[in-house]
């Protein structure tokens, strides 16, 4: 069997080189971008949990609820997002859960504590569909809190 010329060498050795340098470079590009949009998703959960208290906070949640039922549709259709208001104790006012997700027990936030990302949990479903969740007090106009 013939060798392979030195010319042919070289230029599989550069090509092999140029192609596992492209590989590891896109590695590492996903896996920053992954980082990035993990982060994202998190302070957008927190920036619609501090949304919804301060709502809460100025307007009155009861009447809220049965004027504008659709307030929060947005996050309808959405399976990876559930929404769940309720007053200490008491069923809830709101519930958003179309994928019928169980609602983990999670530690809440204080009303007087500002939200951070370090309160976003990230858990995997029953059926192994990853989400993010959070738990938040928010002092309310009227009613218990």
């Amino acid at each position: 069997m013939k060798s392979l010329s030195l010319t042919a060498r070289l230029s599989l050795l550069i090509s092999t080189t140029v192609l596992l340098v492209m590989i590891l470079t896109g590695m590492a590009l996903y896996q920053s971008l992954a980082i990035q949009i993990s982060g994202r998703d998190d302070a957008a959960l927190l920036n619609r949990m501090d949304q919804i208290r301060t709502l809460l906070l100025n307007e009155d949640v009861l009447e809220l609820i049965r004027t504008k039922p659709r307030l929060f549709a947005n996050m309808l259709g959405n399976t990876e997002s559930l929404l769940v208001l309720r007053f200490p104790g008491q069923p809830p006012l709101i519930e958003v859960n179309p994928g019928k997700a169980t609602i983990p027990d999670i530690p809440a936030v204080p009303a007087q504590q500002p939200l951070a990302l370090k309160n976003v949990r990230h858990e995997l479903a029953r059926d192994g569909t990853p989400f993010i969740s959070a738990s938040a007090l928010a002092k309310t106009r009227n009613g218990p809190g």
